[in-house]
């Protein structure tokens, strides 16, 4: 029953973080939303052609990393509450370039874990109502994917 609101609230942040995005660089939105539907397609195939898995060291380290840069995110907010720049968040210097690229690859890397848990979910006969939480998880990084995105390519082209 919060699935309804929830999808509501979340189109209406992602969509107005977008058109502020947007309006700073004409056109940058529909690049991101590219790139997105791009690196979820190679990731799909990569993870259908059994090039990527999700194995017991893999899982570890992408869930490491993805809690890595929930700290520095979270940092940067105190950070910034205190009236500090991390500096690596909105500049387009080669470090906070670089940071951006290799959030991509985390967020890209946890696709590979949720198409991971959805096939297993399939596997082991668990019933409909697990969808649910499948779909979660794959929606929630690719917003998680599309938004960083649209962070490297606003850096970029500011350049």
């Amino acid at each position: 029953f919060t699935a309804l609101p929830y999808a509501l609230i979340e189109g209406y942040v992602v969509g107005a973080i977008s058109h502020l995005y947007d309006v700073q660089t004409k056109g940058i939105a529909i690049q991101a939303v590219i790139a997105t539907v791009g690196v979820f397609s190679v990731m799909l195939l990569l993870y259908g052609l059994r090039l990527l898995r999700a194995t017991p060291r893999f899982v570890p380290g992408v869930i490491a990393a993805t809690f890595g840069v929930m700290a520095i995110y979270l940092v940067g907010l105190i950070a910034q509450a205190f009236g500090s720049d991390l500096g690596i968040f909105h500049s387009t210097s080669g470090i906070s370039i670089l940071f951006s690229v290799v959030v991509v690859a985390i967020a890209a890397f946890n696709l590979i874990i949720d198409f991971d848990f959805v096939e297993r979910g399939t596997a082991a006969g668990l019933p409909r109502s697990m969808e649910w939480y499948g779909a979660f998880a794959l929606t929630v990084t690719i917003v998680w994917l599309y938004l960083e995105l649209l962070r490297l390519l606003s850096k970029i082209q500011r350049r």
